[in-house]
């Protein structure tokens, strides 16, 4: 069985688990995703699984709904269904491995939970037009591969909109600039 973490205050339909740390609950607070109160305990399930193969039906019984009810839900509020968020938050957080570590693109796809490279590629390309090697490789000719002393944040440029995005270390939150 995999180890699912769960938020305290969330149903549980697992037997095993672990609750966050202080600093994982900080990071979820500055996430990717929308402060939208009824889908808090969705958004906090996928941040701290996201690196797991989780599925629609793990997120629906860790917050007590039906998976077709919690689709509907997340997809009313937002416009996004669950498995695009947990794609958008293991992207972001591939782009954040690419920039901040020389890992292999193997190593990086397998640790933000996909089975299958092939996958990563596809869904990686979906998001920005290139591959995982070729985006890193463009972002380090932008941008300075180090940061500026006692600059904690990290740049690089949306090879859609050509804005210069800023991200938070380990927070993932984002602040678009004009380009």
């Amino acid at each position: 069985m995999t180890n699912i973490l769960v938020s305290d205050n969330s149903p549980l339909a697992y037997e095993e688990f672990s609750t966050p740390t202080e600093s994982q609950e900080s990071n979820i607070l500055q996430s990717i995703f929308p402060s939208i109160p009824r889908l808090r305990d969705i958004f906090e399930f996928i941040e701290l699984n996201y690196h797991q193969s989780i599925k629609l039906k793990e997120v629906a019984q860790a917050v007590g709904y039906s998976s077709a009810y919690l689709t509907d839900l997340v997809r009313r509020l937002t416009g996004k269904t669950v498995n695009n968020w947990i794609v958008e938050r293991r992207i972001a957080e591939a782009r954040r491995l690419l920039l901040e570590t020389d890992n292999s693109i193997e190593k990086i796809a397998f640790k933000i939970g996909y089975q299958n490279l092939n996958h990563f590629y596809s869904q990686f390309r979906n998001y920005h037009h290139n591959t995982p090697h070729a985006w890193r490789k463009r972002q380090q000719q932008d941008c300075p591969k180090k940061p500026l002393k006692n600059n904690p944040f990290t740049t690089y440029r949306d090879s859609n909109t050509g804005r210069l995005i800023v991200v938070k270390p380990e927070s993932q939150s984002v602040t678009k600039k004009q380009a």
